[in-house]
């Protein structure tokens, strides 16, 4: 989605205050987008006021179905990011963390629910994208 391109002015100023670059896709295998939940701010503190459990706790209800060994893939539309951070979360804790260079990783190969979170650092602050898939 080209959201700099929309005719609305108005809708425009709306996507910018959102969002600090224009948001990523997130394909899994390369045939669909994946469901995220975002947040931005100049810090992390502000990226990560709300608390993650209450931030995926909608989408923990009806998560993603996704097959074994399953990739997924963040697709830029302007420069690449600083740095992206690829996050596993149990509540409201991260159990697991790895930076990611490609933007591409192989998601798990044991069936169960998993919660993520990719933190994007940019210039101008830090965006996060929650998501929750369930293996089968």
């Amino acid at each position: 989605m080209k959201w700099f391109k929309k005719k609305s002015n108005q809708q425009e100023e709306v996507f910018k205050q959102a969002y600090i670059q224009e948001p990523p896709d997130f394909v899994i295998n390369g045939e669909y987008d994946l469901y995220c939940i975002g947040a931005n701010g100049k810090s992390l503190n502000q990226v990560y006021q709300e608390k993650m459990s209450e931030r995926m706790q909608i989408m923990l209800e009806d998560p993603e179905l996704v097959n074994k060994n399953s990739k997924l893939k963040v697709e830029f539309f302007n420069d690449p990011p600083l740095k992206m951070t690829l996050q596993q979360w149990v509540g409201d804790e991260v159990i697991k963390s790895s930076e990611v260079h490609d933007y591409t990783f192989q998601l798990p190969d044991e069936a169960g629910i998993y919660a993520y979170d990719i933190l994007i650092e940019w210039e101008e602050g830090y965006e996060s994208f929650a998501f929750v898939v369930k293996i089968s």
